[in-house]
């Protein structure tokens, strides 16, 4: 026997309609519409009432996007659910010259006061030019936030020249449930009450004033223990700008929960960081350096530690897929434990995605390298990683690796079964391919399957290609060119190639070269000091050659007689 939707008691009509609010989609991208329900309890007079009177639809305010009459009429129709609010005062040119009047302002500030011991979670950004301070708003926010479990806070100004400091006084210090603080410009006392019992933590500061000592940091991260999350720009002890190495820590700290660390900052601040951690659940390290070295020095006392917690005894699975892309100014290396997630790297601005999913990912950047540099800190990096279960790598056409490149890596990675090269790498790569080994070797013994991407594939590389198959140089067996432009003459050479070809599927489409995105835009002011007067004194002696004959010594970047051939 049916029954009639009408008579479902309101509890059970109730309960659907928090599924609704659960899984409406905004238009847009990453954001829930909050009030996209509505529509349904358009359909009947008993549906608007059961709506109506259900607390929890109306707990999420943003002052931006709703009147002062609105924002009071959901508080109201809230009653006692805690509260999730949102409050943008930056200006948008599509905000009225009035829309942040005193009137306004002022309601805002008392119905963040009057509601601070519902509110659950808390977002507010503010602009150096708007009439409301970030500063007036917190130093009213003095009485305690019981339910509060999330609170982001962004001072946003042109030059980040002014910073917000957090006063002691914000929600009386007493925050119980708090567990997610993201902190944007403003700066908090790392002995705040607040920040214990964190379990997701960021602090993207903007210079070095307000730095901690060593000593009260690391009494800060014990205070952390159950932090499962950490993501730090300029926000650790400064370390000194000129330093060899680190000395063993007399004192580290255990996080025993964290299992995602991102540290944006110096070589040797990240170094002295990761040197007094000990992270043995850690499954995802993200390290991004800018460099204060033309040759990149300062990032060999880093390299140890990023090695040692980009993969560790927590692993049940070795290193196993792998993006390199070395461009003019900057080196961006991702590391996964299973094979072929490289796969979903297309392109440079692709980086960000892709680095959610890696187990570690590395990049250094300094604006006066060249390609030879940033290829030369490239293969150092890889040096210090654990790469002999290396399955699958993708090297896209901004790297061009010189074919040195390709033969001093290729012993490490004895089990490599498929690569996957832009166009502009794969001369490098046959180059290599085609020079004799010792005891008559295969180069890469273990390579089945090789990917071109982009274009055009010309005769001259398709050439190569058939010559290293048939001399078999590589025990290709597929040629995947669907993701390749392949000109239609060149496809000749190709055809008796391997028993496997996988032919073009799209035309050609060229590889897109953009900045994978940082924590914050490094501001050009950040190199006026910078100097390598430490490199000016020393001779091209000091430095072995990464990729010559003999010793290569301990991370020395050197690219005086990189055999380039282009």
């Amino acid at each position: 026997m049916t029954t009639p939707i009408f008579r479902l008691p309101p509890e059970i009509v109730d309960h659907i309609f928090s599924f609704l609010h659960l899984s409406t989609a905004s238009p847009s991208p990453g954001k829930r519409d909050r009030f996209g329900w509505l529509s349904y309890a358009h359909v009947c007079h008993r549906w608007r009432e059961i709506a109506l009177n259900q607390p929890r639809f109306w707990n999420f305010i943003d002052f931006n996007t709703l009147t002062l009459a609105g924002a009071t009429e959901i508080l109201v129709r809230s009653k006692e659910a805690p509260l999730y609010l949102v409050v943008d005062f930056c200006p948008s040119d599509s905000d009225d010259d009035d829309h942040w009047n005193p009137e306004r302002v002022d309601a805002v500030y008392n119905q963040l006061v009057a509601h601070a011991s519902r509110i659950h979670t808390l977002n507010i950004s503010s602009f150096d030019l708007s009439p409301l301070s970030l500063s007036r708003t917190l130093a009213r926010l003095t009485s305690p936030a019981p339910v509060l479990e999330s609170l982001s806070l962004c001072a946003m100004n042109k030059w980040f020249i002014k910073k917000q400091r957090i006063p002691p006084t914000l929600f009386d210090s007493t925050a119980p449930r708090l567990i997610h603080l993201e902190l944007d410009n403003c700066y908090i006392s790392w002995s705040a009450p607040l920040l214990k019992g964190l379990r997701h933590l960021k602090l993207l500061y903007h210079d070095d004033t307000e730095r901690p000592d060593l000593q009260s940091w690391r009494d800060a991260m014990c205070e952390l223990s159950r932090l499962e999350s950490l993501v730090l720009h300029a926000a650790t002890p400064i370390a000194p700008q000129v330093i060899t190495s680190i000395p063993e820590p007399m004192q580290v700290v255990t996080l025993p929960c964290l299992t995602r660390l991102y540290l944006s900052d110096s070589a040797n601040c990240c170094a002295l960081v990761l040197a007094h951690l000990v992270l043995p659940t850690l499954t995802s390290l993200r390290v991004d350096v800018m460099s204060t070295s033309a040759w990149g020095k300062d990032l060999r006392i880093l390299l140890p530690h990023f090695a040692r917690n980009a993969h560790g005894p927590q692993d049940t699975m070795p290193l196993q897929s792998m993006v390199i892309s070395a461009c003019p100014t900057r080196t961006d290396i991702l590391l996964w434990t299973i094979p072929d997630a490289d796969m979903e790297y297309h392109d440079n601005g692709s980086f960000t995605q892709a680095s959610l999913s890696s187990r570690a990912a590395f990049t250094a950047f300094y604006p006066l390298w060249d390609l030879e540099s940033s290829t030369a800190v490239c293969h150092t990096v890889l040096s210090a990683l654990p790469m002999g279960s290396l399955s699958t790598l993708t090297v896209l056409d901004y790297m061009e690796p010189p074919k040195a490149f390709w033969r001093t890596n290729e012993p490490r990675w004895p089990l490599l079964k498929r690569v996957r090269l832009g166009c502009g790498s794969l001369l490098f790569f046959t180059s290599a391919a085609m020079e004799e080994l010792p005891n008559e070797d295969t180069f890469l013994p273990s390579l089945t399957t090789l990917i071109i991407t982009g274009g055009p594939l010309n005769e001259l590389n398709a050439v190569m290609l058939l010559y290293i198959s048939t001399k078999q140089r590589i025990p290709i067996q597929t040629l995947d060119l669907s993701e390749c432009g392949v000109e239609e003459r060149t496809m000749r050479f190709l055809s008796d190639m391997v028993t496997d070809i996988r032919e073009p599927v799209q035309t050609c489409r060229l590889q897109k070269l953009v900045w994978p995105a940082t924590l914050i835009g490094w501001h050009p002011e950040y190199f006026a000091d910078w100097s390598d007067e430490e490199d000016e004194d020393e001779t091209d002696s000091d430095w072995e050659n990464v990729y010559g004959e003999g010793d290569h010594g301990e991370g020395g970047f050197v690219v005086r007689e990189l055999d380039m051939d282009w």
